[in-house]
């Protein structure tokens, strides 16, 4: 592999494995990254994973930049999408609080006894939109893959969406339709800003859900492993 120093921005897609790993040879895809460029490349290499669990597009812009500057990257990897487009009622730090993994208090046991299973008739109700509109998250990854551009001027690859499974269909009314907008918002910008687009999308419906896919949100060890594939070849291995 040509390109010594990668970085990943995004959200949990890379950094969990659904189930978790049965051993230390299965990893995410930044995992085997690290390790195949360490392999090929010696202690040069490098693949630093930056993702946040439930990050957005617009939600790390502060650091960023400076990410960027500080590791001068050969290639950049951008995952985002799956929690900007999931539709939502309440707040997002009121939803962050009741749905995160802090030791649960009486007072959020309480709430979220009663708010989390009212969520999907209120979605249901109100025909509520994600966190970011499409046409916002379209102009925060221009912003991103442009940032990458000015400061490092190296190779860009883009990951999409994986489809939802039915149990997310279930507690999200509309996660189908919003993914594929997002989908086509993210393939059309990475086309027109000649970044390099990671379809996985189209690498879970060809593969299955339950095997690449199957907790409708995460990939499983085969998944990240294609994927880990793809980005292989992207980067000129």
């Amino acid at each position: 592999m040509a390109a010594l120093r990668i970085l990943v921005f995004g959200h949990s897609g890379s950094l969990a494995l659904r189930p978790p790993r049965q051993s230390r040879q299965e990893g995410t895809y930044v995992d085997l990254l690290r390790r195949h460029v360490t392999e090929s490349c010696g202690a040069d290499a490098a693949v630093v994973n930056l993702a946040l669990r439930s990050n957005m597009v617009n939600q790390d812009d502060l650091r960023f930049t400076c990410d960027i500057q500080r590791h001068d990257p050969d290639v950049v990897v951008l995952h985002y999408g799956v929690n900007e487009c999931a539709p939502r009622v309440l707040p997002r730090p009121i939803w962050m609080w009741l749905h995160g993994f802090a030791d649960q208090g009486w007072l959020r046991r309480r709430l979220g006894s009663w708010l989390m299973p009212m969520e999907v008739l209120l979605m249901r109700l109100v025909s509520c939109g994600g966190w970011l509109s499409a046409a916002k998250f379209e102009r925060c990854l221009r912003f991103k893959i442009a940032s990458v551009r000015k400061e490092a001027a190296c190779r860009v690859l883009v990951v999409n969406i994986g489809p939802p499974n039915e149990r997310y269909r279930r507690m999200l009314p509309g996660i189908e339709r919003q993914v594929l907008r997002f989908n086509e918002v993210i393939a059309r910008v990475a086309a027109e800003s000649g970044a390099l687009l990671m379809d996985v999308q189209g690498m879970v419906t060809a593969g299955g859900l339950e095997q690449l896919q199957p907790d409708g949100c995460h990939l499983s060890a085969e998944g990240h492993r294609q994927l880990f594939e793809m980005i292989k070849r992207a980067c000129g291995d």
